[in-house]
């Protein structure tokens, strides 16, 4: 088997591969800027922290090359043409930063962990978003406006982060991520804050792009 190398110097990353015998038997580079992904009118560009596989970050700049979000994410979505959701993982979790941003690299919202949106067959939305608690073991935790801990579970929300709904727990959020739901089938097996069984209607959550 051979061996791998991997080497991050002032942003870019190159990979070299040795045989048994110390041979370099192939290299390339991953350089730092621009990877041809755009979001809303601004450029993505990636940079290389470390070598490992999460040392890469992303971000966006506008066409004067100015920093519109920090190259720390690592994943970037435009969900909405005046809305850009950026990701960052807590190390190997789950679980890690979700920020909605304008498109001028304002913060809408920093509350938390996860941010999802997607559309439904009748071409409206729907936003979800997860806390994942402090017991977690993430590195930060969930805060509301008034730094208040944020109770653990997903909840509805708008295209600026706001709140629809209260907190509740549910498994049936893969499935909806895979396209598993038809139109006029949208209700989801939940469980509210006491362990409480219950359905929930994503339709009264949803708006309009």
């Amino acid at each position: 088997e051979n061996d791998t190398l991997l080497i991050s110097l002032e942003g870019n990353r190159y990979i070299y591969e040795f045989s048994r015998e110390g041979e370099i038997i192939s290299d390339k580079s991953e350089p730092a800027g621009k990877t041809g992904a755009t979001f809303n009118g601004l450029e993505e560009v990636e940079y290389f922290y470390f070598a490992g596989d999460f040392g890469k970050g992303l971000g966006l700049v506008d066409g004067e090359e100015n920093v519109v979000i920090p190259a720390i994410y690592d994943k970037i979505t435009a969900p909405f043409d005046d809305r850009i959701v950026a990701k960052r993982s807590d190390g190997g979790l789950g679980v890690g930063t979700a920020r909605i941003f304008d498109n001028e690299g304002n913060i809408i919202s920093d509350k938390f962990h996860i941010i999802e949106f997607m559309e439904l067959p009748d071409g409206r939305f729907i936003g979800i978003a997860y806390c994942a608690g402090i017991e977690s073991q993430t590195a930060v935790v969930c805060r509301d406006e008034n730094g208040e801990i944020m109770e653990k579970g997903w909840r509805f929300i708008d295209k600026d982060g706001k709140e629809l709904s209260e907190p509740f727990e549910t498994d049936d959020f893969n499935t909806i991520q895979k396209g598993g739901i038809t139109p006029g089938e949208y209700m989801i097996n939940a469980a509210d804050e006491n362990g409480n069984e219950t359905e929930i209607n994503i339709s009264d959550y949803a708006f309009e792009r």
